[in-house]
């Protein structure tokens, strides 16, 4: 894995949320992605899957687990502009799928004990994250829905 120690500490500082905020735009088309819906949900309120994603990344995920899914959005987008030259958002359906199958692999634990104290000490990988936090806000905008 290599981690260095300015990574630990660059995890465990206050996370950079309006970053999140100005990135609505990835972060739903990395939702659609993910999960391909036929219909735009949004709750009652207008909020959409983005606004859901950062309300569960704020409030239920630990500061290291928030630190790596900004680090983690920051680094596709630079993987999509050095691959692609464009931003995820603009990548065709089979890019799309291609960059985060990319981050799939790159964020596979050891398996065993190992990854057990990999996660312990350094935390799910920026994919896990992203697809947990996703399958999250589309089963609470689906029930608001119902």
């Amino acid at each position: 894995m290599g981690y260095s120690v300015y990574k630990l500490w660059d995890w465990n500082k206050e996370p950079d949320f309006r970053y999140l905020e100005k990135h609505k735009e990835l972060i739903t088309s990395l939702a659609e992605t993910i999960t391909p819906s036929s219909e735009n949900i949004r709750d009652e309120k207008g909020a959409g899957v983005a606004d859901i994603i950062i309300g569960l990344l704020k409030k239920y995920k630990a500061r290291k687990s928030q630190n790596k899914f900004i680090d983690g959005l920051k680094e596709l987008q630079r993987y999509c502009h050095s691959s692609f030259g464009k931003p995820f958002e603009a990548c065709t359906p089979d890019q799309k799928h291609q960059t985060l199958t990319h981050f799939e692999e790159r964020g596979k634990s050891y398996g065993g004990i190992m990854g057990k104290v990999e996660d312990k000490f350094f935390g799910k990988s920026f994919f896990y994250t992203l697809t947990n936090i996703t399958a999250a806000a589309y089963n609470m905008l689906q029930g608001i829905g119902k």
